[in-house]
């Protein structure tokens, strides 16, 4: 009788224990660093997709760029109706954007992600449609849903890296994504004007990057899947944590979270506001810039069209290698007001010479200004997609980003608008007027940046601050 017994202690200590095995909630350690490594790679798994939905998207995104004379030539436009191309991408983003960060903090990630995802390819391929029936209208009705779907795909991209990789590496992964938005670019501006050349063909132009965002959306559906995979991953290494703490559940913890509303923009700092506003200046000068790069340097210094879009691609090659490499810097250095300094004064500098430069004649002088166009970019860039959910309660990150992208898609609706307008309104040296009103926005930058350096050396900021 006394050996039955023990036998039986022994069978129930045993089952017992294969039960704690399995119940996900009581975790050992070598359970938790199992559990952990997973969650590594998944997140490497999710920053890979997130990548490839980026190249893409910028594939697709500068389409008019990379075919700006044949696309003007075609539809009989001017600068103000091309820019129009443009305008029509940013406008639905100054609302859009806001309630999609609201969104992102409220219901998280898998269902936007592949409701934008396909909103971005039926975008694209209205794009490509509208050169079938001859219909301009057309064509701005598909940028309005390919500037919808990728202003706000790039809202949740940051809010991912954020949550996945933290402060410390936020930067360089946020420059790894632009990394490949700049590759995107770099395939469009190679890419599609030989296509046009080979072909004599605008609609596949814009249908061979159609192609690549309908591909997307099973990307996304991965990606989605991995992301699910991820929460649940990090539910069970909480429970673990919690339980081994002594509290029987997750829900016993207090949280302060709270819903998003219009009421949380009280709640932004100004340097929160000064990042957001330097953030939006940036992105209305940079993409002003290389929405009529092309076409500015075949009239203002007579390159011929292939030539022109090559030196264009100038900014896109030295971005692609420079923004990750500038990320690393960022996360090592810290001093994230330094590089917006850095930038800022290229930018300005930038344009300088490109006004000193002889008008009608080029040679290699015209690399340097498209060099500091780059730099411009690569500093600010790597920077403010992290600097601003540093700046703000992780409740408010969403948020924050969201308001940034409303700002900034003011800028790039108006911004592109101006510039047609003062050409337009010059029949000698149009781009000259155009310049002019670039310095005037870099003049501007400048003097947001010194404010917000002002501010941050007040506070003490870690925003100012190197890294240990």
């Amino acid at each position: 009788g006394y050996q039955r017994r023990v036998h039986g202690k022994r069978i129930f200590l045993n089952l017992n224990l294969e039960m704690m095995e399995e119940d996900s909630s009581i975790l050992t350690t070598d359970r938790i660093e199992e559990l952990q490594g997973k969650q590594s790679t998944l997140r490497y798994g999710i920053f890979i997709l997130v990548g490839v939905q980026s190249l893409a998207a910028y594939f697709a995104r500068d389409n008019p760029q990379a075919l700006q004379k044949p696309l003007i030539d075609h539809f009989e436009l001017n600068a103000t109706q091309y820019s129009e191309l443009y305008t029509f991408f940013s406008l639905p983003n100054i609302i859009i954007p806001f309630f999609i960060g609201m969104l992102i903090d409220k219901w998280g990630v898998p269902f936007l992600n592949l409701s934008i995802t396909i909103v971005l390819a039926a975008g694209q391929l209205i794009c490509a449609f509208s050169i079938s029936f001859e219909s301009f209208a057309l064509l701005l009705v598909g940028r309005t849903f390919l500037g919808i779907g990728i202003e706000n795909i790039s809202i949740l991209q940051q809010y991912i890296i954020s949550k996945h990789f933290g402060n410390f590496n936020v930067a360089l992964f946020t420059g790894l994504n632009l990394m490949c938005c700049r590759l995107g670019n770099i395939l469009n501006s190679a890419i599609v004007p030989r296509i046009f050349t080979l072909t004599d063909s605008l609609y596949l132009g814009f249908f061979i990057p159609a192609i690549g965002l309908v591909a997307t959306i099973v990307v996304s559906i991965v990606l989605n899947t991995f992301e699910v995979k991820s929460e649940k991953i990090k539910a069970q290494i909480e429970r673990g944590n919690l339980l081994s703490n002594g509290e029987t559940e997750v829900g016993d913890r207090k949280t302060n979270s709270k819903s998003v509303s219009f009421g949380d923009l009280k709640e932004f700092n100004i340097i929160l506001w000064l990042c957001i506003i330097i953030g939006a200046l940036f992105y209305m000068l940079y993409f002003g810039f290389t929405n009529i790069g092309s076409n500015f340097l075949q009239e203002y210094y007579l390159i011929e069209y292939k030539t022109a879009n090559d030196f264009l691609s100038i900014i896109y090659y030295i971005a692609a290698v420079g923004v990750p490499t500038f990320g690393l810097f960022v996360d090592k250095i810290g001093n994230r007001d330094m590089f917006f300094t850095v930038g800022t004064l290229s930018g300005l500098v930038a344009f300088f010479q490109f006004l000193a430069l002889e008008q009608t004649t080029y040679s290699s002088a015209i690399i340097l200004p498209l060099v500091l166009v780059a730099l411009y970019y690569c500093s600010i860039s790597s920077n403010i997609w992290s600097a601003i959910p540093m700046c703000a309660d992780k409740r408010l990150q969403g948020t924050a980003l969201g308001m940034f992208s409303i700002l900034k898609n003011i800028g790039q609706a108006l911004f592109p608008l101006l510039l047609g307008k003062v050409k337009d309104m010059s029949s000698i040296n149009g781009y000259h007027g155009v310049l002019i009103c670039f310095q005037i926005g870099f003049g501007c930058l400048l003097a947001l940046v010194m404010l917000l350096r002002h501010f941050v050396a007040k506070e003490n900021h870690h925003l100012g601050r190197g890294n240990e």
